[in-house]
């Protein structure tokens, strides 16, 4: 299947790149791009950092998958005659205590977080929900990420849509794959659909989703993927612009209508 895949892209390659050049010239006109004091069309940073509250959102989501199942811990009684080894059995049961406390704390930060945005985005829709809708046929994850990239003039139809976010099994084989990786084959971005929405701990993006969003918002570098908090003054218009900076992620995009065309 991967084979098929390369071989309608390699075949497609002119198809790819009369789509990046439509929805580069969309984009001029889209919401998103504004003309600042100098009269030149710049995206607006503050629209994209609400896009990227989804990513943040999404990928908080799925690196918390499974709900929080806590742990029932029993005081254990200390009935030896040895003085050592109950301070041992003691000490080791305090540190599970604290184990689960910091256990307990990270999962109610998630919690709170999550909501926060979900509020802010008024999506309308639990956390629950989202991580069920993931696991599934993810129709409100398509939903919401085709809107957001149409206010960019980049138009996903439902088959690039599954192209990006769906699962296929291939002949033979016992699980599914995303097939976002079948997209982002020899390139940077060849991971599965959870790990598109991510940055490395580095602080780089490493997923399309983070990669353009991060731009989009202005925090990301000039020339590479690295996360930096303020945009300084030596940034120019470009720097933000995900057609000029993120080229790789446009193509993946454009690759997965380009397959659904065939």
């Amino acid at each position: 299947m991967q084979d098929y895949i390369v071989n309608i892209l390699k075949k497609r390659e002119k198809n790819i790149d009369d789509i990046i050049y439509y929805w580069l010239t969309k984009s001029r006109s889209s919401e998103m791009f504004y003309l600042n004091e100098e009269g030149k069309r710049v995206i607006d940073s503050d629209k994209a950092k609400e896009h990227l509250r989804l990513v943040t959102l999404y990928r908080m989501i799925l690196d918390n998958v499974h709900p929080f199942v806590e742990q029932n811990l029993v005081r254990p009684e200390l009935s030896s005659i040895n003085p050592s080894y109950n301070a041992k059995v003691s000490r080791e049961y305090e540190e599970k205590l604290q184990k689960e406390a910091k256990r307990r704390a990270y999962y109610d930060d998630f919690v709170a977080s999550a909501k926060e945005i979900i509020e802010r985005l008024e999506l309308g829709f639990t956390i629950s929900q989202l991580r069920q809708d993931f696991v599934e046929k993810r129709t409100v994850l398509k939903s919401l990420f085709k809107a957001i990239f149409a206010k960019y003039g980049i138009d996903l139809d439902d088959n690039a849509l599954s192209n990006l976010f769906g699962k296929v099994r291939p002949p033979g084989e016992k699980y599914y794959t995303d097939t976002i990786c079948l997209l982002t084959v020899g390139t940077t971005f060849n991971f599965a659909l959870r790990y598109q929405f991510r940055t490395t701990i580095g602080g780089e993006a490493n997923g399309i989703f983070s990669a353009f969003f991060l731009r989009a918002a202005g925090y990301l570098d000039r020339l590479g993927n690295e996360y930096v908090p303020e945009r300084t003054p030596t940034l120019i218009e470009s720097d933000n612009n995900p057609f000029a900076r993120e080229r790789q992620v446009i193509r993946i995009l454009a690759s997965a209508i380009a397959c659904a065309q065939e």
